[in-house]
């Protein structure tokens, strides 16, 4: 619907980010009006302005609205014959947030009680489409943390991110006839789902409501949806924010690791499943994991050379002196995922190099991370859902 946007880093102050931590709302008016397929048209209002690792101007914890008439949000505009291209930008926009596998969060357990209650629904969730599953940050009336993609009603609605994707009938839908949510034991009949839509115009997930009768919302609470989308969509910007505000503290110059050496490499190590993991384990015995491989790691440091944990609980980046050769990659990788290993899960590392001993440490975390998310890509077999060995 819109073209990719370049990514933005926001200037901010060593003491920002406490300040971008509180979400920011966007009320704007949305229109409503019938698209075929079971879609409704909405007018949209969301953030445009990313600011992300790399803007010089962009202001913290503001997100520079867009409104998009009904009449846009009509048309499908013809995209270049490129899924897989499609697909990984959907998936990086989605990886840049670190809300996949997160711990519950009270802001986002309350949209879904409001949808469920806006919508009269006894099922509501926030769910985010990630690459062989569809995982529910916030859910009510639902057992289960997550599903496989290829069964997901949420699947289908991020394929158009401009529209709201509803179904009267899943049990008289083709599509879904044969689903196993439908003809299963939660039997699902109806279901109605608003697209989070990033920046870039990628939808990553819903905050969808389903029911075990066929059914269809009205005007009020298609608006309401919508409306939950964007507040949504707020948070997750706002984290995001949080997370480059944190980062820019402590990556702000290049490291004492590149004063000996022509350039310097930045490693990020992600634990997978970590929301899962502290459920069956506990925070406790999970955190101590997690001290355990930070130990570890820090062991085969070289002078000069450094490890943090900006990006959350389950994540290091690591800055190592000059190139990082693969065996040494893969030694990280093996380390880290020794303890992934003893918690049931598993570990993935990437890395990047700077072009100069002077270049941005947040400018080569951004390409490490894109690496980090091509690597994650790598373990997944998306047509047989199966892990692959790097």
């Amino acid at each position: 619907m819109h073209d990719h946007m370049h990514p933005l880093r926001a200037q901010a102050p060593r003491d920002r980010a406490t300040e971008i931590a509180a979400a920011t709302g966007d009320e704007c008016p949305s229109g409503h009006a019938p698209a075929p397929s079971g879609r409704t048209a909405l007018s949209r209002r969301c953030g445009r302005g990313r600011a992300s690792l790399l803007a010089p101007d962009a202001r913290p914890g503001v997100i520079p609205p867009f409104e998009m008439p009904v009449e846009a949000a009509r048309i499908r505009i013809p995209r270049p014959d490129d899924d897989a291209m499609s697909e990984h930008q959907r998936q990086r926009d989605l990886d840049t947030y670190r809300i996949v596998d997160s711990l519950p969060e009270a802001a986002y357990d309350d949209i879904v009680r409001l949808a469920s209650r806006l919508c009269d629904a006894p099922i509501a969730s926030i769910s985010l489409v990630d690459r062989d599953r569809q995982w529910f940050k916030a859910r009510i009336g639902l057992a289960t943390e997550q599903t496989s993609r290829d069964i997901a009603f949420c699947d289908h609605a991020v394929r158009e991110p401009e529209l709201l994707f509803e179904v009267p009938d899943t049990a008289a839908d083709e599509r879904f006839a044969d689903n196993p949510l439908v003809t299963g034991s939660t039997g699902l009949r109806f279901y109605a789902g608003m697209p989070l839509v990033t920046p870039n115009g990628t939808a990553v997930g819903t905050v969808c409501v389903m029911d075990r009768a066929p059914r269809q919302l009205d005007d009020a609470q298609r608006e309401a949806l919508a409306s939950l989308a964007r507040i949504t969509m707020n948070l997750l910007e706002s984290r995001r924010q949080l997370l480059d505000a944190r980062r820019e503290v402590a990556l702000d110059t290049p490291p004492e690791a590149a004063s000996t050496a022509a350039c310097y490499s930045l490693v990020i190590v992600e634990i997978q499943s970590y929301a899962a993991v502290v459920q069956q384990r506990g925070h406790r015995i999970v955190e101590n994991a997690l001290q355990q491989c930070e130990h570890a790691l820090e062991r085969i440091l070289q002078p000069g050379e450094s490890l943090n944990r900006v990006s959350g609980a389950q994540e290091f980046v690591l800055t190592l002196e000059g190139e990082v050769p693969a065996e040494r990659l893969r030694q990280i990788e093996q380390l880290a995922d020794a303890t992934a290993s003893a918690l049931g899960v598993h570990a993935v590392a990437a890395a990047a190099t700077s072009g100069s001993a002077t270049e941005s440490p947040l400018a080569v975390f951004e390409r490490a991370d894109e690496e980090l998310t091509r690597r994650k890509n790598a373990r997944i077999n998306l047509q047989d859902a199966e892990i692959a060995s790097l």
